[in-house]
């Protein structure tokens, strides 16, 4: 009987071992350098070191002319920004009709320790 139980406790690890590799590889996924990431990641490093505070963290598309990320801040305000397609990506972040940052997206990740 005892023998039983050992197996099926070998086999729930080898599962619940697998299961949380797949969840690490899927949260690695997002830091994996792809450009609507670096541009994403870049726009929330602005609004950090600016101190915005955030109620909706912007998300980010893409389209031909370039990217746009969208949230806002917790006082309602619209909180945008937009990068180029080209490289390097130039990137405007406006909180309200504030611009709260201006210049390229590589440099945001150099100087918060990421590699564009």
């Amino acid at each position: 009987m005892r023998r039983g139980r050992i197996g099926w406790a070998a086999i729930a690890l080898v599962v619940v071992g697998a299961a949380s590799g797949c969840s690490q590889v899927a949260v690695l996924q997002p830091v994996a350098g792809d450009s609507v990431t670096a541009v994403n990641n870049a726009t929330s490093d602005v609004l950090a070191s600016a101190g915005i505070d955030v109620m909706t963290w912007p998300v980010c598309t893409f389209d031909d002319e370039g990217y746009t990320c969208t949230g806002q801040t917790v006082a309602g305000e619209p909180i945008v920004g937009k990068a180029t397609a080209t490289d390097p990506k130039e990137l405007t972040v406006t909180v309200g009709d504030r611009t709260v940052y201006q210049g390229q997206v590589a440099a945001v990740l150099e100087q918060a320790g990421r590699v564009p």
